[in-house]
């Protein structure tokens, strides 16, 4: 358990400060699992994504999402999913969760595959929240899409991790942490090791910028 090889990755927008802690399977020197963090004036974007097995055509497919998205980040979440569908066909294909957070914590996600999201109130008992995503393959199997929506107080984290985090990280997260220790604690303690791993965690300041 754990992830030796891992890298911890911070940043702020106007209104969130971030960290990502990823690693890739062990032997590995790229990684499947990818992410990207737009800052826009209305809006901040967070999209995760795990290519699907791992190795270099993995982080092909991963790249190849991460590149749509880029092209047209200020798009509505359907049309990136279907941007990104299109552009994934000849390639393994991801799974991938995305999400906006506006500037007064109105947030919006979308979620295809096990791309895990959770929101973590700041307010005691740190009540936390999954955010849920249809089972399916952006490049091969696109199911139809749902976007859901919450409204963040300052303070709250939005969570998002692959497939290579183990379940149930989500009730030992103590909302008080800086997203860099929580990003790294969550991957040092529940990384399974055999995958590549990815965890963003991203907090809502209350627009006070």
């Amino acid at each position: 358990m754990g992830a030796p090889d891992m890298t911890v990755t911070t940043g702020t927008t106007d209104w969130v400060e971030w960290a990502v802690a990823d690693a890739p399977i062990p032997g590995q020197i790229t990684s499947g699992d990818g992410y990207l963090v737009v800052p826009q004036p209305l809006r901040t974007l967070i999209a995760v994504m795990d290519g699907l097995g791992h190795g270099p055509e993995a982080h092909e497919a991963t790249s190849a999402a991460i590149a749509a998205i880029a092209e047209t980040p200020d798009a509505p979440l359907r049309s990136l999913f279907e941007r990104c569908h299109m552009a994934l066909r000849r390639t393994r294909g991801v799974v991938m969760s995305i999400a906006v957070i506006a500037s007064d914590g109105q947030t919006e996600w979308l979620g295809v595959g096990n791309v895990s999201g959770h929101v973590v109130r700041s307010a005691p008992p740190h009540r936390h929240e999954g955010t849920l995503a249809r089972g399916g393959v952006v490049g091969w199997r696109m199911p139809s899409l749902d976007t859901r929506s919450a409204r963040l107080d300052a303070g709250d984290l939005l969570i998002m991790a692959t497939d290579g985090i183990q379940d149930g990280f989500v009730s030992s997260v103590e909302p008080i942490l800086s997203p860099r220790i929580v990003a790294a604690r969550i991957l040092e303690e529940n990384g399974r090791g055999y995958d590549d791993a990815l965890v963003l965690v991203a907090r809502y300041d209350g627009g006070r910028r």
